[in-house]
């Protein structure tokens, strides 16, 4: 019978891909050893089957090492090899590497659900201030508050100094789980980032200010992100400011003019994190992935 060897036991995002992993070991025909571990660590030489590894925390979207090697059967990869990690469109078709979707972090829940009408702050966020990534949008933020505050319209917003580390994972799911709309920059080094997959799986309108890599992970969402902006037209858009706060601005507003819209978005959001992210979706991706390799 397949064996699991967790060595990433404590990180905050393992719970999900052991979830996946013990009912994937359950469903494959042949067995194996599915070795989770961050990417960068060392992998078990002599393990009791072929391994299926599990690798986490490569921001930098490297290609794996262990492509090639004789006991390695397949490798499931946070952050997919990318040529040019800042460019979307820049994902590596490499053999038998499948790209993971980074799931939400262990404590973050989708809590009681409030339909999107029903939820008190028009937008929040909660992030660290990255000097390099993130001036121009925390300028943006600054501007939307103001813009907020002239209009009454209700919002939370908490910055803080370096990942994961400003209000406990409870205050933060509770934030998001009453937020309409959810800004997710880029993250400081990868395109991708925890707090898209929470707001996801929380129903909340998300938006990118650009694509997210593509492939099977983020097609959903790129589609629906140019939906969006052609329905964020000269209506709502406004005049002054940039295009990336004017965008924010107009969003705002959409989602409090279209209430039924945003709700079917809110809906299609849940329905896309069950089918790919909770340890039963992601399975089922993973299953899918062995099958057209070949496994």
């Amino acid at each position: 019978m397949s064996e699991v060897i967790n060595l990433i036991d404590g990180n905050p995002d393992a719970h999900v891909y052991l979830g996946a992993v013990n009912i994937l070991k359950e469903k494959i025909k042949e067995d194996y050893s599915f070795v989770l571990q961050v990417w960068d660590h060392e992998i078990p030489k002599s393990t009791k089957y072929k391994k299926i590894l599990i690798l986490t925390s490569d921001e930098a979207h490297g290609t794996p090492k262990q492509v090639g090697d004789k006991d390695v059967e397949h490798i499931f990869k946070q952050y997919a090899p990318m040529s040019n990690m800042r460019n979307p469109a820049a994902v590596l078709d490499v053999k038998n590497v499948s790209a993971l979707p980074l799931c939400h972090l262990e404590g973050h829940t989708r809590q009681d659900y409030k339909p999107i009408r029903d939820r008190k702050l028009s937008w929040s966020w909660a992030g660290q201030f990255d000097p390099y990534r993130r001036v121009g949008f925390r300028n943006n933020i600054e501007l939307l508050k103001r813009y907020s505050d002239e209009r009454n319209i209700p919002y939370e917003c908490n910055w803080y100094q370096g990942w994961n580390n400003g209000v406990s994972i409870s205050e933060y799911s509770k934030m998001v789980n009453n937020s309409k709309v959810m800004f997710a920059p880029t993250g400081s080094a990868s395109l991708e980032t925890f707090r898209f997959f929470e707001a996801m799986m929380s129903g909340c309108v998300v938006f990118t200010f650009g694509e997210l890599p593509h492939g099977k992970i983020y097609n959903f969402h790129n589609e629906t992100l140019k939906g969006l902006k052609l329905e964020l037209d000269d209506t709502y858009l406004n005049p002054f400011g940039g295009e990336e706060i004017s965008m924010m601005k107009a969003l705002v507003d959409w989602v409090d003019f279209n209430p039924d819209k945003a709700q079917e978005m809110s809906i299609d959001a849940m329905k896309w994190y069950d089918m790919l992210c909770s340890p039963k979706g992601l399975s089922e991706y993973m299953m899918q992935e062995l099958e057209n390799k070949n496994v």
